[in-house]
């Protein structure tokens, strides 16, 4: 798609925007990281950029259906989903290991 010069504005604050916005969240997985809160395989500029990809999918979805979808409560459940799939694995208790070696017999 080419924009013409009279949409440079529009297409420099949208990426503006966009940058800010995964600044944004780049900051907010970055905590969770270093609170071991992010699964390892993945950067918080990685995942910051997934984030922003799908948050930018649902607004285009969005647009393009006018009045058919509700944008939070189509989204949101989506966000939630993404948000547990890059989190850590959760530690196992010691009392659930120590079961679970005896149960394997290890």
């Amino acid at each position: 798609c080419e924009y013409s010069e009279d949409m440079l504005p529009v297409v420099t604050r949208q990426r503006e925007a966009d940058l800010a916005l995964q600044k944004l969240f780049e900051s907010v997985i970055a905590l969770a990281a270093n609170r071991g809160r992010l699964a390892p395989a993945l950067s918080p500029e990685l995942a910051a950029r997934a984030l922003l990809l799908l948050v930018n999918g649902s607004v285009l979805d969005w647009l393009r259906a006018p009045g058919e979808l509700e944008l939070t409560a189509r989204t949101m459940p989506l966000v939630a989903g993404f948000l547990e799939s890059i989190s850590a694995p959760k530690a196992q208790p010691a009392a659930d290991q120590a079961r679970l070696a005896l149960f394997l017999g290890v």
